[in-house]
């Protein structure tokens, strides 16, 4: 009986361990660069997010707030490249003082926002 305890306190501990080293590799966006056109109303978004496989791991959404209030949402399937996702948006609504705030998610771990203020 104190053998079998032992055995299942292994395992556990084992699917403990794994189950952490598998979120230790994950990671969220690291940066998000934004530029936006005010003649064009061109929002464009660069998320660094390096990863070793972009049909595995990538960044899975990109939330665009006008002053706070959710515009656009997209879901990703994968992430163009190993190290940046990309997307362009038109915000029509956009003026001269208004905020641009952008959320960027990882489908495996975590999220970064940055904002830019529309001249």
């Amino acid at each position: 009986m104190n053998k079998l305890r032992i055995l299942i306190a292994v395992l556990v501990s084992l699917c403990v361990v794994a189950g952490f080293s598998a979120t230790s590799f994950a990671h969220g966006p690291r940066v998000i660069t934004l530029d936006f056109d005010s003649a064009l109303h061109l929002l464009t978004v660069d998320v660094d997010h390096s990863v070793t496989d972009s049909a595995k791991h990538f960044v899975n959404k990109i939330e665009v707030f006008l002053n706070d209030s959710l515009v656009i949402t997209q879901d990703m399937m994968q992430q163009l490249s190993r190290t940046t996702q990309k997307v362009s948006y038109i915000i029509v609504d956009a003026a001269s003082g208004d905020v641009v705030r952008v959320k960027a998610t990882c489908n495996m771990f975590g999220s970064k926002e940055a904002s830019i203020a529309i001249p």
